[in-house]
């Protein structure tokens, strides 16, 4: 049985409003580009939290585990966050 999240990934390709990562395993997975922002920030914001009382953080998100098993994991990064993230490949090269 699908999760809540796939079906919903799976309705927004429908309807072509969907992302692509190229996994190194030659499968490909699928994400719903507006909601980043929001799991992002949810995952950051709860870490904080934990490393503030000293417990443990939560598991990262299902696109940050697809970036970090990508095939080419810049291109991921870049296609997870076109307008930069919190670490930018590009400025970073050239300190």
């Amino acid at each position: 049985m699908a999760t809540r999240g796939k079906l919903r990934r799976i309705e927004k390709a429908l309807k072509g409003n969907i992302g692509a990562i190229e996994l190194a395993d030659g499968s490909t997975f699928y994400f719903d580009p507006e909601a980043v922002f929001e799991e992002m920030f949810a995952f950051f914001s709860s870490s904080l939290r934990a490393v503030h009382r000293g417990e443990a953080r939560r598991e990262p998100p299902e696109i940050i585990r697809a970036v970090a098993k990508a095939r080419d994991r810049e291109k991921a990064y870049r296609t997870v966050f076109p307008q930069g993230g919190l670490y930018d490949p590009e400025r970073e090269s050239t300190r």
